[in-house]
């Protein structure tokens, strides 16, 4: 039983440490995100990301036509 709660706990604590930030990759990270992606996924992500930016522009201009198109008067 003290066997399999240690195994637990070291996992945990492995886990813990895993998903710590780190402060200097995330730095690095960011300075060659804007030259150029490093890796393939990196590359998927900037990609979709102009398309959500994308996305958002068309959404706000077909408000706006949809407002147009309320505010016109049929005769």
């Amino acid at each position: 039983m003290k066997r399999i709660l240690s195994i637990m706990l070291i996992i945990s604590l492995v886990f813990l440490v895993a998903c710590q930030p780190m402060e200097d990759t995330l730095e690095d990270s960011t300075e060659t995100a804007t030259e150029e992606p490093a890796s393939s996924e990196e590359a998927e992500i900037s990609e979709a990301l102009n398309e959500i930016e994308d996305l958002e522009s068309l959404e706000d201009d077909l408000t706006a036509d949809f407002e147009d198109l309320e505010n016109l008067d049929f005769e």
